[in-house]
């Protein structure tokens, strides 16, 4: 029987598509599987139980990879189902239990719709928040959505949320994201990376569009 615990709420409907192999715990210290969608993972201690974190959502900045790594943790996010396939679950099941609902998708599309070009390159964009139960991983789903625009280097998504600005990185290999959000108090890797900025929207996209600017006139000078 494998046994799993929720850190972020996850519907009912959802958890229900699991047969009697599939336990729900509420007691982390008994599972083998941890899912979640924006919790922060890096101050907790896990178990020697978990074998695998599997995150609902794009990019892993609230998971502890490396000490994962260390532990013999496998850490997923799209890939999840894969692997849980590969370990005996039914991937269509896990499917539906991690899939949008409808407010969370017209939060994306509009982060998409509404984006800018800065620079040429650089794709910009504003997810809204309100309605929405985890609008950070909105967010970084909609940056990894905006990579796939021709001629886009980087992608960053600003999220305003409990009175501060999340921004979600993404890049595909021209562009180091992580240095750029470690200049904005974040950090990451080089392709995902992220910060949290109390500031305005506004403040905060000029304070990115200045860090490209630096960026931008480092590189021409090279």
């Amino acid at each position: 029987m494998f046994q799993y615990h929720c850190l972020n709420p996850i519907a009912e409907k959802g958890l229900g598509l699991f047969d009697e192999e599939y336990k729900k715990s509420e007691d982390l210290q008994e599972c083998d599987a941890v899912l979640v969608r924006s919790a922060k993972m890096h101050d907790m201690e896990l178990p020697e139980s978990v074998k695998v974190i599997a995150r609902a959502g794009a990019g892993v900045n609230n998971i502890p990879v490396k000490e994962c790594a260390e532990k013999g943790v496998v850490v997923r996010t799209f890939e999840a189902a894969a692997f849980l396939r590969r370990s005996g679950a039914d991937v269509t099941r896990v499917r539906k239990m991690l899939r949008d609902n409808l407010e969370s998708y017209q939060a994306r599309a509009e982060a998409v719709r509404t984006a800018h070009i800065y620079r040429d390159c650089f794709a910009i964009a504003r997810c809204p928040s309100e309605g929405l139960d985890s609008p950070t991983v909105v967010g970084a789903q909609a940056a990894n959505e905006l990579l796939n625009i021709a001629g886009v280097k980087a992608s960053f998504v600003l999220t305003e949320y409990n009175n501060e600005v999340y921004i979600s990185a993404r890049a595909i290999d021209e562009v180091n994201v992580q240095v750029m959000m470690e200049k904005m108090g974040g950090g990451g890797h080089m392709n995902i990376a992220g910060a949290q900025v109390k500031a305005t929207p506004d403040e905060v996209e000029k304070m990115l569009k200045d860090i490209i600017d630096e960026d931008y006139q480092e590189e021409k000078a090279k």
